[in-house]
């Protein structure tokens, strides 16, 4: 039995039909409107699977225990009733990304009081989870005066840290919690030229892009120098040998979770929250 958290149009519920049979697939959203809307094109090309309008984090006990678990949408933090409705040695597929754009599907096989495993080779990525009572939240402000900080250059030639998405997961777990990212251009008429990290703790930087003699411009204010965490966890990053993706894995039991390096009681891993 498959349980999809995440309906949405109903279109991977159909593989999921097609590759197994209606009486084994069994999806939730948090919309009835969309549970509604699924439901009616899925009849439509004759499957009637079992869905739920329901908050995806408790997943669906009264049909476990389930034979995997897909969620498409990602999240920062397994939800553990997933954990326990999976059977033991069941799979659990899931996107998450404890920061914005840090993190990637992980393939998670539960082990008695544990789910473990091992993140994808190639980074995916699903849209946020909803709860309910969600509203949109904007991103932190982000600064307009670089009088107001302290100006350097950096050597560091990796403007645009979140492209390079297994340092940008290493490097999430320095960054103070909420840290954003933007991009910004030097003057009204120009084009986004210049990278901006801002922090609610009122941390804030600004890398230009461009190079002179081979260093970059930033500005820098607050009580984090974020830019400077970015270079330093560079530097760590590089020294580790630039690991991808299949050198992260996450450990999951009922009192926390963890991501790692390599194994997971080396001395490289990093507590997630939901």
């Amino acid at each position: 039995m498959s349980l999809e958290i995440g309906a949405g149009t109903g279109y991977n519920t159909a593989l999921l039909c097609h590759r197994l049979g209606d009486d084994l697939v069994f999806a939730v959203d948090l919309e009835p409107e969309l549970i509604e809307l699924a439901r009616s094109r899925l009849a439509a090309i004759g499957h009637h699977p079992t869905l739920v309008a329901a908050d995806g984090t408790g997943g669906l006990a009264e049909h476990a225990p389930y034979d995997r678990i897909i969620a498409t949408c990602s999240v920062p933090a397994v939800p553990w009733p997933w954990v326990e409705q999976i059977r033991d040695g069941g799979l659990i597929l899931v996107d998450v990304k404890p920061g914005r754009l840090a993190g990637n599907l992980v393939l998670l096989r539960r082990d008695g009081d544990r789910a473990q495993g091992r993140f994808d080779p190639v980074h995916g990525s699903f849209m946020a989870m909803r709860r309910p009572g969600d509203t949109y939240r904007s991103a932190a402000g982000f600064p307009q005066r670089r009088s107001d900080a302290r100006q350097r250059t950096s050597w560091l030639d990796l403007t645009r840290p979140w492209e390079n998405t297994p340092f940008w997961f290493f490097t999430h777990f320095a960054l103070p919690p909420g840290t954003s990212f933007s991009l910004r251009a030097d003057s009204d008429a120009g084009p986004p030229t210049n990278t901006v990290l801002a922090a609610p703790d009122d941390s804030w930087c600004e890398v230009r892009e461009t190079t002179t003699d081979g260093t970059h411009q930033v500005w820098e204010a607050g009580p984090h120098a974020l830019w400077r965490i970015i270079e330093e966890r560079h530097a760590w990053w590089q020294a580790l040998g630039e690991p991808g993706w299949d050198r992260f894995g996450l450990t999951v039991t009922a009192a926390h979770q963890w991501a790692w390096l390599d194994t997971p009681d080396g001395e490289h891993t990093w507590n997630l929250t939901a």
